[in-house]
């Protein structure tokens, strides 16, 4: 019995000594978080989780906010003409890359305005001067429009080649790129391209373009704007409204970028949602044409002369 209780005796000192070492230990505390926060939004994606990246600021690259209302025009149907095409009222002119001449960006750079270059990054256009630089294998399906058909965005061939464009851009001093057809993975491509190819390849759009030291938007690609969003410095959306696509467009204006959005046809009825949300959206022709084209029509949901966020 006797033994016992020493060893009974010998357990209760050792236990305290071990209670009194840990009340002298201070507590283990995490250091300070170094990330920044992504603004939240509503929407969510289980295929398109939230980027934890977030878009670096840069005083040499355009980064529209949305704080107030861009006046903007969108034609890349016609050919640009700075001596008929000009819109009283807007700064942001998104032309044709290839055909708007360096002369005709420094010209609406004089002026004040900014300048986008429009490219196709998604499909091949039979049309186009650098059409023969795109091998046969990566040529896909039509979609949907003459002499157009989508691009197999996993091959080093076709970065080979929108780098050039990138490049182009540059030497004509356009202040940003909209890369269009970036969301074949949605599409019938002929080619199997998955929500992680297109998002692999929508952030290297956006890394070589900000490399060139330009500003580059999210052109539709709706559902993976919560995983984008933080790679782009603004986004372009078509009929977003007509299909009540415009909630993850709030990403964006969250962040406090701009959302450029456009309807096709006569109606501006999304005016009022759109203009609560902060988003920069007007109604067009199909064709996107010029001021002096038949057919012509562009009807903003905020005024071109006004300057503040209010309903129509």
């Amino acid at each position: 019995m006797k033994k016992k209780a020493n060893k009974f005796l010998a357990l209760v000192i050792i236990l305290g000594i071990i209670i009194s070492i840990s009340a002298c230990t201070p507590p283990v505390t995490s250091s300070p978080s170094t990330s920044i926060l992504i603004p939240t939004s509503t929407s969510s994606s289980a295929t398109t989780p939230r980027s934890t990246k977030t878009t670096m600021p840069n005083s040499n690259r355009w980064e529209p906010t949305s704080a107030a209302p861009i006046h903007w025009q969108w034609q890349i149907g016609t050919d640009f003409n700075i001596s008929t095409d000009l819109v009283p009222s807007v700064t942001v002119y998104d032309v044709d890359g290839f055909s708007t001449s360096q002369a005709t960006v420094t010209a609406l750079h004089d002026l004040g305005y900014k300048v986008i270059a429009y490219f196709s990054f998604g499909t091949y256009e039979d049309w186009r001067p650098d059409a023969a630089s795109f091998p046969s294998n990566v040529k896909g399906s039509t979609n949907g429009w003459p002499g157009e058909n989508w691009l197999d965005i996993r091959a080093d061939s076709v970065k080979t080649i929108m780098t050039a464009r990138i490049n182009l851009a540059v030497s004509k001093g356009f202040d940003a790129i909209e890369p269009d057809n970036i969301d074949g993975y949605s599409n019938s491509t002929g080619f199997p391209l998955t929500a992680s190819n297109q998002l692999a390849y929508n952030e290297w759009i956006a890394t070589a373009v900000h490399a060139a030291g330009l500003s580059v938007g999210l052109k539709n690609d709706i559902d993976q704007v919560p995983t984008l969003e933080p790679y782009f410095d603004w986004c372009l959306n078509e009929e977003s409204y007509k299909y009540s696509e415009y909630s993850n467009l709030s990403d964006f204006v969250n962040a406090n970028k701009a959302v450029f959005e456009v309807e096709y046809g006569s109606s501006t009825s999304q005016a009022s949602t759109m203009n609560s949300l902060h988003i920069n959206s007007m109604t067009r022709d199909i064709n996107l044409t010029s001021p002096s084209a038949n057919g012509y029509k562009r009807i903003p949901c905020i005024p071109d002369a006004q300057n503040s966020w209010v309903n129509r």
